[in-house]
């Protein structure tokens, strides 16, 4: 990636002026290891570096008093272990495999799944709201991927697209009650403006084993978290390896042998909560997929979720998953599912299954990779250095607090919107005793207090800021339409 830093992640991080300090208390020092170990001062609190914020976090009474005791090393550090490093060595191929990789023109599939025309006001999800919405949401992933030249834009179906620097290709899957037979114009819009290849399902191949514990999914739209684990399904049933602009083109799903096996039939799932704040380039793409495609029985790379120090992969938001892989082991996934079931113990969506499913350390070692935390960054993490989120970091994952319940939040240091506790782990009251009740969870709560006491918001605000200019262009394509 380029060494000059994104203009507005420069002047959130750094002020108006490139070259001044960012004034942050924290002291940081790298490890010897090749990873990278944030050690911090007495004064946990990192004030934004922003001007006008200066000095916010440290001086407002509230959270100075909700944040005491938080310099603890387990509180606020962040430690990348040996085999998290954020760096890429993109020279490491094996020599012998290098044509074999180097289909360099193709787009990876970049799969998402989201439902319409169920009753959300069903859905007990314990926040006032979904903030913005899956769909604004997802419009801003998309605008930020655009911005970094990762898609073409345009019509999805359009014959004559002959733009072959696009990195990836994204493809949503929309399922729907049978009763809807035509989806609403936002579609038409993420197909046509900024070419999503959509795919109108009505049903999941194994939704009964989920109905059978959640019968409410059935109308309340919550059956869309699954659409993931049927990505090879879908596939095969509408053959989107046989599109030469896809990576993965005249490959047989169910074939294994070596010579296909290291081919590339990788596909990168997102939930639509994410954002691109930097580049992906094909080379780290590419260095990515290299374990997958090298070994047979890797299947999935996905990341953490609050401990981001976790060896173990724990957050199915961000994944990379070879397609083959999956297919191959559905079958016993979906056994495993239907034990939980009988048991009356089947999860309340994929990510608890998967995780269920691999909570054997030999078997998720053997066919699970860790994703590079760049790649699934949180609002809520300790930002380690200015210049990670400016130049570091590719993707910014929403997970718990979202644009419109939780981010502004953080990003102005609102302590006292978590309520009387302040959002102190142990629920001991702070002065704000009379702050009214709050309307986030207590793990939203948690790491809310955990972003404001320990990154003063700084990624928050900085995130938010650009979430909104990608959700402006979306408003003002819709005005432009009217």
């Amino acid at each position: 990636q380029s060494s000059v830093l994104d203009p507005i992640m420069e002047t959130a991080l750094r002020g108006s002026d490139p070259t001044a300090s960012t004034g942050s208390p924290a002291k940081y020092q790298q490890a010897d290891s090749g990873g990278h170990n944030a050690t911090i001062s007495a004064e946990c609190l990192v004030r934004r570096a922003t001007p006008e914020y200066e000095g916010f976090c440290r001086d407002h009474e509230n959270v100075r008093e909700s944040c005491q005791g938080r310099n603890r090393r387990e509180e606020c550090s962040v430690t990348f272990p040996d085999n998290v490093d954020i760096t890429f060595d993109i020279n490491s191929r094996n020599s012998s495999n290098d044509r074999r990789w180097q289909n360099s023109r193709c787009r990876t599939l970049w799969v998402s799944g989201m439902s319409e025309g169920f009753d959300q006001s069903k859905v007990d999800n314990g926040v006032a709201g979904f903030g913005d919405g899956f769909q604004t949401e997802y419009v801003a992933a998309l605008h930020s991927a655009l911005a970094h030249g990762l898609i073409a834009g345009g019509a999805a179906d359009d014959d004559d697209d002959d733009d072959d620097s696009a990195l990836l290709q994204p493809l949503l899957f929309v399922i729907t009650p049978p009763s809807v037979t035509k989806l609403s114009s936002y579609f038409m819009y993420l197909n046509e403006t900024l070419g999503v290849k959509i795919i109108h399902i009505h049903e999941l191949s194994f939704q009964d084993l989920v109905y059978r514990s959640y019968p409410t999914y059935r109308t309340n739209g919550m059956i869309g978290y699954f659409t993931r684990l049927d990505i090879p399904k879908i596939i095969r049933r509408h053959e989107l390896f046989n599109d030469p602009l896809i990576c993965g083109t005249g490959y047989e799903l169910g074939e294994h042998d070596d010579d296909t096996k290291i081919n590339d039939r990788i596909v990168l799932y997102t939930d639509n909560d994410v954002l691109f704040v930097n580049p992906l380039t094909r080379a780290q793409l590419d260095v990515l997929k290299r374990p997958l495609i090298a070994d047979r029985e890797k299947i999935l790379m996905y990341g953490q979720d609050y401990l981001i120090d976790r060896a173990k992969p724990s957050n199915t938001g961000v994944m990379l998953i070879d397609v083959m892989g999956l297919e191959r082991e559905m079958p016993s996934l979906l056994e495993f599912g239907e034990r939980l079931g009988e048991q009356g113990k089947f999860p309340e969506h994929d990510q608890l299954l998967i995780n269920h499913y691999y909570a054997d350390p030999r078997k998720w070692k053997r066919e699970n990779l860790l994703l590079p935390v760049q790649y699934n960054w949180k609002v809520y993490w300790h930002i380690i250095d200015p210049v990670m989120l400016a130049k570091d970091i590719v993707m910014i994952h929403f997970h718990g607090p979202k644009p419109g319940v939780g981010v502004e939040e953080i990003a102005t240091c609102d302590i006292a919107s978590l309520g009387p506790s302040g959002g102190n782990d142990d629920n001991t009251t702070t002065t704000n005793s009379t702050a009214p009740a709050s309307r986030f969870v207590d793990i939203y709560k948690k790491l809310m207090t955990h972003a404001i006491c320990c990154d003063g918001g700084k990624t928050a605000a900085t995130v938010n800021q650009r979430y909104q200019s990608y959700k402006k262009r979306y408003s003002d394509d819709m005005k432009d339409q009217m």
